[in-house]
Parts: C-alpha cells; sequence; structure tokens
C-alpha cells in the first residue's frame, strides 16, 4: 500500500506530465514518442531483463540471509526501478574505468544523500503536506540546478539553497520527533531491515554493472574494427575481446593507432603483440597518472611559485585553461566567420556545457568584452588561487593569456606586459606547462 509520500509524488508527477501535453501536445509526443521506441530496442530490453534476474537472484539471497521479506516488496520494486536503473545500469556505460565504476556506485548508495534519504522516509506528513512540500522542493531543486552555473545567479542560488536546508530541517526534526515519541519497536526493526536492504542490493549489482559497461564499451570498439576492415573476421574480433582481459581501462582507451593495427592486423603473432603492446601502455600511463595525482596532492595548499616563475598548487590548471582555451575558440570563430567581425558578450552562446563540465559548480568563469566589441577576456582563480585568463583583440591572430595573484584589470594589449601573446612569446610559464594527464603515445 502506497504512503502520503508515494501518493504525493505520483500526483506531483502526473500534473507534470499533463500540464506539458497541454502546452504542447504535438512536441510532448515527439519527445516521448523516441524515448519508447528506445526502451522496446531488443538489446536494452535484454539489459533490463538480465537486471531484473539479477535483482531477483539477489533478493532472494537476501531473504535466506534474514535482511528481506515480503513486506518489503513494494520498496524493493522502488528501489530497483527508480534508484537502480540509474545508478547501476544507465550512469556505469560513461565510467572509464573499474574504480570510476565502483565508486559512484558506492557515493550513491553509501552517501551522505542516500543516509539522509533513508533516515527522512522513516515517517510522512499528511498527503497535503506531501504535495505541499514536493512542489515546493522540486521549484527549489530546478532552481538551483539551473542557476547554479552563470555566476551572476549566485546569489539566487545562495538564496534558494537556504530554502532547501529549511526543508531538509524540517524533515530531519519532524522524523527524530516520531523516533523519540511514536515509533514502535517493530517498524524500527522494519526500516532497519530496509536501510540495510538499500546498501545490499546495490553493492552485490557491481558486478553486473561492470560486465555492463565492459560489454557495451568493447562492442563499440568491435564495431569501429569492423568500419576499419570489413573483411575482419569473428575469430579476429573475439581475439581483441579476450586481449582486453576484462579491463575497462583497456577498453576506453583503444583507439587511434592500436585500434587501426588490430583491424589490419596479418595474424595471430601479430595481433597479440598489438594488444600487448596497448594494456602495457595503459598499465604505464595509469602509474603515471598516479604520480601526476599524488604530486598534486603533496603540493596542494603550498603558496608562491617555483624556480621557473611557475605557480606551485597546480591544481585546476588543466581544467580552467582547457575551459578557457574553449571559449577563446568559440570567440575567434565567431569573429572571423560572422559578418559583423565583433566579440561577443552572451554568455549562453559563450559558455557551452563541454566547455565547463569538468569545472566546480559554479564554474567561476568570468567574461569581460570591451564596449567596442573588438577586445574581450575570460578569467578564472583556481582553488590555488593562482588567477587564469584568456583574451583576444582586434589583432586576431594573436592569443593573450594572463597569469597573477589577481584578476586581470584590462583587456590585453602590446602595451600591458601582463598579458602575453603567445603565439609569439611563450614566456608566460603557467600556460607553456603541460598540466594534462599523463599521456605517452602507443
Amino acid at each position: 500500500m502506497l504512503n502520503s509520500r508515494e501518493e504525493a509524488t505520483i500526483t506531483l508527477v502526473a500534473l507534470i506530465l499533463m500540464l506539458a501535453f497541454a502546452l504542447g501536445r504535438s512536441k510532448f509526443m515527439q519527445a516521448w514518442i523516441p524515448a519508447i521506441k528506445a526502451t522496446t530496442n531488443p538489446i536494452i530490453l535484454g539489459v533490463l531483463s538480465c537486471y531484473g534476474a539479477a535483482v531477483v537472484a539477489l533478493t532472494f539471497t537476501a531473504s535466506k540471509l534474514g535482511i528481506w521479506d515480503w513486506s518489503l516488496i513494494k520498496d524493493t520494486t522502488i528501489l530497483a526501478i527508480f534508484s537502480g536503473i540509474p545508478t547501476l545500469v544507465a550512469r556505469p556505460l560513461n565510467a572509464n574505468n573499474s574504480t570510476e565504476l565502483v565508486k559512484n556506485i558506492l557515493k550513491a548508495t553509501l552517501g551522505i544523500s542516500a543516509i539522509a534519504a533513508t533516515y527522512v522516509n522513516v515517517t510522512t506528513f499528511s498527503y497535503p503536506m506531501e504535495l505541499l512540500l514536493q512542489v515546493v522542493a522540486t521549484i527549489v531543486v530546478t532552481g538551483i540546478e539551473v542557476g547554479k552555473r552563470p555566476p551572476e545567479r549566485i546569489r539566487a542560488v545562495k538564496f534558494l539553497s537556504v530554502i532547501q536546508l529549511g526543508l531538509g530541517a524540517l524533515l530531519a526534526t519532524s522524523v527524530a520527533i516520531y523516533i523519540i515519541k511514536d515509533i514502535k519497536s517493530i517498524e524500527m526493526a522494519q526500516q532497519l531491515r530496509l536501510a540495510i536492504f538499500s546498501a545490499y542490493l546495490p553493492i552485490t549489482l557491481i558486478p553486473f554493472s561492470y560486465a555492463l559497461a565492459f560489454i557495451a564499451a568493447a562492442e563499440t570498439k568491435l564495431k569501429l574494427l569492423s568500419i576499419h576492415n570489413r573483411n575482419i573476421s569473428n575469430s579476429t574480433k573475439f581475439a581483441v575481446f579476450l586481449g582486453f582481459h576484462w579491463n575497462l581501462q583497456n577498453v576506453r582507451e583503444f583507439y587511434g593507432q592500436q585500434l587501426l593495427d588490430a583491424a589490419h592486423a596479418a595474424n595471430s603473432r601479430e595481433l597479440s603483440n598489438v594488444m600487448q603492446k596497448h594494456r602495457a601502455v595503459v598499465k604505464r600511463n595509469e602509474h603515471l597518472n598516479q604520480q601526476r595525482n599524488k604530486r598534486l596532492k603533496q603540493l596542494a595548499g603550498v603558496p608562491g611559485r617555483d624556480q621557473r616563475g611557475a605557480w606551485i598548487d597546480r591544481r585546476e590548471f588543466h581544467e580552467t585553461k582547457s575551459a578557457l582555451t574553449s571559449i577563446y575558440c568559440t570567440e575567434l570563430g565567431l569573429y572571423r566567420n560572422r559578418p559583423e567581425h565583433h566579440y561577443h558578450k552572451d554568455t549562453s552562446i559563450i559558455f557551452n556545457q563541454l566547455t565547463i563540465d569538468t569545472l566546480p559548480t559554479p564554474h567561476g568563469i568570468h567574461l569581460e568584452v570591451r564596449s567596442d566589441l573588438q577586445a574581450w577576456y575570460a578569467w578564472r582563480q583556481t582553488i590555488g588561487g593562482c588567477y587564469l585568463a584568456i583574451g583576444g583583440s582586434s589583432r586576431i591572430e594573436a592569443r593573450w593569456h594572463y597569469s597573477g595573484e589577481t584578476a586581470p584589470a584590462s583587456f590585453p594589449c602590446d602595451n600591458i606586459p601582463e598579458w602575453i601573446d603567445s603565439e609569439r612569446d611563450t614566456d608566460n610559464v603557467d600556460w607553456s606547462t603541460d598540466d594534462g594527464p599523463a599521456y605517452e603515445p602507443y
């Protein structure tokens, strides 16, 4: 039987769908029909069937261990569909290696948000109160997600965050009062069993998630082999599959020259050498990146510059420089390819998700464009305190770089020594230093 919180959730979802349908019937249908077709794809149905079978098998095991009974069937269904599919089926497909996959699942399962959700669900309010709280929470969470990227909306985000904190405090207080005054021992035991099972199921499904991520990634690479060599045999593709050694990172980094060499390998010995060399390169790069991450942690918080004049604490340097360089390319492309030949200040055009997705939120990038639209710069402060900036001027072939202890105070030009044209000069050591992940080619 549904409780008042679940009834309110169903009501809210139904109202949102009805509103979307009423406001744009054609757009609503155009959005849902492809989604329905994708869901009925045989491959998707096969994956969901395997996932369902794994859930049933692990639930049966849990019942034998005494942490599940039939009173949890509703909660198990909700957990498997609305939490399990996004966390254990969809998210692992984007993982780059096993460590990242396991960390993401454990964070979603045992993180603060998961613990808070379990705690809050101990008791519920009346149906009208639940509906009101969920409407307010939906507006607040949506507002925070939409507004947290642009720096100019930081005040609105802080205001909504205060409301979110207030809602959380209200729920936490009501649960605490309920636990102290009204909860029964049998109900407490049931809630404890549900909490244990909610952690047990995702953790025990990690092998399934890893196998899914590995097979999906490997399938993509095998299709690429067929594109590069239409006559490649199934036995060769199977040998490549085995050559990944069930290592997700080996699959993710299988591209470029090693993929071409594998596609055109003359015999099994040559293919074996290609795969062996590929695995060695992946392992060596992994070791180099572990050293890089260790070095970044050791130098975290160390002030000042080194003997070369480079900033010592180089956390976020790679991400910041990549984002700023992407903005530079966008501004340059718009300047060159549009007839008005000027730079743009509209951040909705200049900042795209690919530009800022590796940065924390809010991203902290500031864009300044001169009034005549013939000069601009964008800057960001790293977590270590260094201000990095990039810019352009009417001399469009110039790529101006800046690094300092304060944000730039003027637009780039030849008369300001803090701005260096990297197309003619490489004296800016913070920009010329390669801060990216360690990589040795195949």
